[in-house]
């Protein structure tokens, strides 16, 4: 099957998991919530969505700058959240990996130095969400009760994104990639690039290993992210008249409902974070329909805020793909070499 096939069946069993959602939560009153939301807390929510992003493409920035370079920091927020936009509707946000060729493309990043500041942001980001949602878990487990499986459930569920954060890092700082090239050498269409792969290689790394020194600056603008999604969450609730949960009580659910868009089973998490909202505000006392009708407007809004990136993804066929094409990477007014010894 090939990856438009395997998007259609991922995007299927989240839509089959949506709809059994809504259809036990009781359709009928699911919408009537979500048409009778007070605009102004709706408003709000949606302009703390886009100052989340913000947060994250100015990590990005950070990086940047660490790397050298002199990016405008409007331009790589805007790329940043067109990237965001792709990884809204791509299984475990993979999209995002789009970004270094709108960094080529809008802003002269080399295609070696994008990949590691989105390498870079992508392990700490990991880290983070592993920490925020180990607090949750211990958040929910007076909850939960005797339901250590659920606990356990949860606390599993953690593990690839931990895992994935650490292989993120070995990317950047071991030598297993240039190894596995090395061994490769001999196979027909590695060989005759061989030495542009190892050029490429050496400038991702060493630009990598750079962008360490900005580690805490990236930690601290991505827990604003979450954090301001979490602050999203409850205005949202709060449009459709839930006011039992505290703000911390949507920060610790968003920690953990979060991390389900990471979720392979479906396109970006969906109906796997939704349903995981409907658990987890079930557990601090929200209805079922309420908790689904928060899910809904949640996603909806992470989503369409994202909209504003969309000028920039429309220039990507027409700039971007044919310089990566043509010379393999967007070197800028650099080459591999300079950017290596720089």
């Amino acid at each position: 099957m090939n990856r438009w096939g395997w998007f259609s069946v991922q995007l299927l069993v989240g839509a089959v998991m949506l709809a059994l959602l809504i259809y036990f939560a009781d359709f009928g009153s699911v919408a009537t919530l979500i048409l009778s939301a007070d605009a102004g807390y709706v408003v709000m929510a949606a302009l703390t969505f886009i100052v989340a992003s913000g947060f994250v493409g100015y990590s990005l920035f950070v990086l940047l700058e660490r790397m050298g370079y002199s990016p405008s920091a409007f331009k790589t927020v805007m790329v940043s959240i067109a990237g965001q936009l792709i990884s809204d509707l791509t299984p475990a946000r993979t999209g995002y990996f789009v970004t270094p060729v709108l960094l080529g493309g809008e802003l002269g990043v080399s295609l070696e130095d994008g990949m590691a500041a989105i390498v870079f942001t992508g392990a700490v980001q990991s880290f983070a969400i592993v920490i925020m949602g180990c607090i949750a878990i211990i958040f929910f487990s007076r909850y939960i009760g005797s339901g250590i499986q659920l606990i356990a459930l949860l606390a599993f569920g953690f593990l690839p994104i931990a895992l994935m954060g650490f292989a993120l890092v070995s990317l950047i700082h071991h030598t297993w990639l240039s190894n596995l090239i090395e061994r490769a050498r001999n196979v027909s269409f590695i060989k005759p690039r061989i030495e542009q792969v190892r050029r490429a290689i050496a400038a991702f790394q060493k630009s990598g290993r750079r962008a360490t020194g900005a580690a805490i600056q990236v930690a601290f603008f991505l827990l604003v992210a979450q954090v301001l999604n979490s602050v999203a969450l409850y205005l949202l609730a709060l449009s459709i008249g839930v006011t039992r949960v505290s703000p911390f009580g949507f920060v610790m659910t968003y920690s953990i409902a979060g991390f389900s868009m990471y979720a392979f089973v479906t396109v970006a998490g969906l109906g796997v974070q939704e349903g995981m909202y409907a658990l987890l505000l079930g557990l601090l006392g929200v209805v079922l329909d309420k908790a689904t009708a928060i899910a809904l407007l949640a996603r909806f809004f992470f989503t369409v805020t994202d909209f504003i990136g969309i000028p920039y993804l429309a220039r990507l066929g027409v700039k971007s793909i044919p310089g990566l094409l043509t010379s393999g990477s967007y070197t800028g007014n650099q080459t591999n070499t300079e950017r290596i010894n720089r």
